[in-house]
Order: structure tokens, then sequence, then C-alpha cells
């Protein structure tokens, strides 16, 4: 008798799709009645007492004579199919028969028979497992459907890291290296992160950080516990810094490889603005996510309660970022054109005091004072080209003993360099240099220093052309023997 009841309960759980009184795409649904009826006609043999008592039923009651095919069902019914709601609400499935969505696991609810009593089929979680990561692979990947499911699974399974350890490890054995994969390897490092966090700020911003690289994390908003629009500026603000630097980034590469800098740039500039200035035929939008076009009709209107959901506000943060990108580029576009307009003037006339290129290998401060001393010069301020002179002289010889690591011998017991009267004098008396530097530059040094002096501290002392040009020669020679050992 028990294996006939076990074959009977084989075929109540293989046939419990035809439970309902409805018609589904043309198949005849059965009620339970009549599918129990279906199987005790096939089972002739099955005792209905037996059966009475392997449902814990009060047996006296329910007597062969008065036995009825309708009480017996009302009593397997209470066991399969009506009494659902009494089971744990907690669990993180769902049954056939259930109201349920597309994001939920579902389970047939079996029955079995064991030790003499029939119970309802135990749903581990080795079970559970196995169902999510199947449901996974098969769920639509354009509508992230498949980010949606499995972020409502992580929700009720408490984002327990071992059970999406145990996810990936069964996803990762059929399927490598797709998107799926990508987000599911993903999470145990996200959530272990995010529920550090202490304030919403910090969630927010750790949150769209990872919605900005994979989009399939606009499915966790569910679950965020955070009024989103209670912080709207700052959503805008933290998607405006995301898209400027990956405009600055991808900007930045392009530059290195182009041939023209300047064209580049004027090019880039010309391309961003149409990109939001010029309003398309068109308007390819889709759903909730305008277009930046309209977007940013709407922020040049100063219309922000456009931005009244988390899609829009990352519209709002692109506009943005693509209004600072193009104050970047004018920027950049502007000192180019200060430096070509130096370049040209200092290029523009063949009588140079000395050649820029001399300073081509030094530090950028040089480089600045050099030009500085070109342009005043073609500007006939002989004065400041004096003091300049000057100036660089007196850097020149601090970076020649920085060099020789013996910068001690010209610092006064206050930790200050020495003045260039002071500085011309250690220069000539170090032995190290002696050898190195001709007599040229021990001539030249006092005389620079002599007129730059006259020119920084003697009011009545007006330099004139003549005095600089007489030293032209002295200049070259200085800076170049100074340079070629520093550098």
């Amino acid at each position: 008798m028990e294996k006939e009841i076990e074959d009977l309960i084989a075929d109540w759980n293989t046939n419990t799709y035809k439970l309902s009184s409805k018609n589904i795409w043309g198949v005849s649904k059965k009620s339970p009645l009549e599918l129990m009826d279906f199987c005790l006609k096939i089972h002739t043999k099955v005792d209905k007492k037996k059966l009475l008592i392997s449902l814990n039923e009060d047996t006296e009651f329910f007597t062969e004579k008065i036995f009825e095919l309708e009480i017996f069902i009302k009593t397997l019914e209470h066991y399969y199919h009506s009494d659902i709601t009494n089971f744990d609400n907690k669990r993180n499935y769902k049954y056939l028969n259930e109201e349920r969505s597309y994001v939920d696991i579902v389970f047939e609810r079996k029955l079995e028979y064991k030790n003499g009593e029939i119970i309802i089929q135990n749903i581990t979680q080795e079970l559970i497992n196995a169902e999510v990561v199947k449901e996974y692979k098969n769920k639509q990947y354009y509508s992230n459907e498949y980010a949606k499911f499995i972020f409502n699974q992580c929700s009720l399974n408490n984002y327990n890291s071992d059970i999406l350890e145990e996810w990936i490890l069964q996803y990762k054995t059929n399927v490598k290296d797709d998107a799926r994969f990508l987000l599911l390897s993903e999470l145990p490092s996200f959530f272990k992160v995010f529920f550090t966090l202490k304030s919403d700020i910090e969630k927010l911003e750790f949150w769209i950080k990872k919605y900005f690289v994979n989009n399939a994390f606009i499915s966790f908003k569910e679950y965020l516990k955070i009024d989103i629009e209670k912080y709207g500026e700052e959503i805008i603000n933290v998607f405006r810094n995301l898209y400027y630097k990956k405009n600055l980034k991808s900007y930045n590469s392009k530059l290195k490889k182009s041939i023209n800098s300047e064209v580049f740039i004027q090019n880039e500039i010309k391309r961003v603005k149409e990109l939001i200035n010029n309003k398309p035929t068109y308007d390819f939008s889709f759903g909730d996510k305008p277009s930046i076009y309209r977007s940013y009709k709407a922020l040049v209107d100063g219309n922000r309660d456009f931005f009244d959901d988390f899609v829009k506000k990352d519209r709002c943060g692109e506009v943005e970022a693509i209004q600072m990108f193009i104050d970047y580029l004018e920027n950049q576009n502007l000192k180019n054109k200060k430096h070509k307009t130096v370049r040209e003037f200092i290029n523009s006339d063949s009588e140079e005091l000395f050649p820029i290129e001399i300073f081509e290998s030094t530090k950028g401060y040089l480089k600045k004072n050099a030009q500085q001393v070109i342009i005043c010069y073609k500007y006939k301020a002989y004065d400041a080209c004096f003091v300049l002179l000057r100036k660089i002289i007196e850097i020149l010889i601090i970076e020649l003993f920085e060099k020789e690591k013996i910068e001690d011998k010209i610092i006064d017991e206050d930790g200050n360099y020495f003045m260039l009267k002071k500085l011309i004098i250690c220069f000539q008396k170090e032995q190290k240099f002696k050898k190195i530097f001709s007599r040229n530059i021990n001539e030249a040094l006092p005389k620079i220093k002599k007129n730059g002096d006259l020119s920084a501290h003697n009011r009545r002392f007006i330099a004139r052309k003549a005095d600089i040009d007489r030293l032209r020669d002295d200049f070259r020679i200085v800076f170049e023997e100074l340079i070629h050992c520093i550098y």
C-alpha cells in the first residue's frame, strides 16, 4: 500500500499544472476535485482510509461507509492549495498558485510521502540557489530584467555574501565574461562597502559611481531606503563631476594623439557646442530619459523642476558637465592664443638678445624668466631687462651649488641664500668650478651684476639699448656655460 500511495502522490505532483478552473492558452484546466478523481481512477488500489491517516486526519469520523471523495479532496487541498498564506511569509520564493511578479522565483508545491505521512516538499537553500541562477540566465537583457531580478533576490536573502558567492560559482561554471556575470561578480564587494557607509550622501555617491560605469545598478534604486528627491542637487553634482572627468579624460587622450593641438582644441569646442546648441529635427528620447537637447533647453530657461526623477538628474548633470567642459576648452584655447602671441612676438624679430633655445632643457620658471627678458628688450623696457637678467644669474648660481650638493656654502646663519654679490664671490672661489668654467664667465658675472644693481636701485640711472647690447655676448656665455653644467 505504501508504494501505491507514493505513486498516487507522484501523479498528483506531475499533474498539478492542471489545477485551475480557467482555460489558459487553450489547455483545459482541472479543479482540485477533478484532479484527485483523475489520480484515483489511475490508482484504484489505494486505500482511502490509509490516505486519510497519512494526512493526520481523524479516521474515526471518516469511516469507509461515509467517506466521500469531496471530503478527501478538501483535506488534501488544505495541505496543497488553500492555506499557503499560513506558511512563513518571510520565505524568499513563491508557489505557482500565489500572486507573484517576474522578479520572484517560483516552485511547484509538491507533496512527498515519507514515513507513512504526506508532507509538503522542503524547499532548501540549494534548490533556491539553483533556481536563482537558472532564472538569472534566462531573464531578458535589453530591459535590465536580469538586474532587477538579482537585486530583488539579494534583498530577499539579506545580501548574504556566502549565498552570493554560491550564485557566482554556479553561474561561472556555465557562462563566463558576459554582462550578467560582470554584474553578479561585482555585487559582493559593492554590498560590503555600501552597508558600511554611514551617511545617505556617501551611499548615494558610491552607488551612482557604480551606476555610472554599469547602468544595471539602476535596479538597486528600490532597495536604497534613501529619499532620492531630498538629495536632488547632490545627485546632480555627483553626475556633473563624473561626466566632467570622463570628458576631460577623453579629451586629454585625443589631445596627445593630435598633430596640431590648437586646431584640435578649436574643433573640439565646435563639436561640443553643436552637441547641445543645435536642437535636432527629431527628438530621439526613450521613455523617461529625455534627450540632452531638451534637458539643456530646460536648464537655460531656468527650469529645474523638469529634472524630477533620477534619470533626468543624470541628464541634468551631463549637460552641466558639458557646459563646464566648454568653459575649460575655451580657457585652453585662450591660453594657446596667448602663448602663440608670445612665441610669435619673440620670433618676430631676427635681432634677439639671446636665443630662447638656450633655456629649452631648463625648468619652467627659468624659461618664463628668459621669455620675459626677451619681451622686455623688444619693448625697450631696458631697466626691467637688466633686473631680470640679474635674477636669472642668481637662480643659476644657486641651482649649480645645489646640484653639486654644496649649497651650505652659500647659506647664511638664518638659512637664507646669499645676495648676488656674495654668490659671485663664492662661485669664483669654489675650487670645483675653476677647472670647469672659462675665464670669460668670471669676467662677465660682475658686469651683469653691476648693471642689474643700477637698474634696480639707482633712481637716476636709466638703462639704454646700448648698455644691454654691450653685454649681449656676456649674457650668452654665462647662460650657456651654467645651464650646460646644471642640466
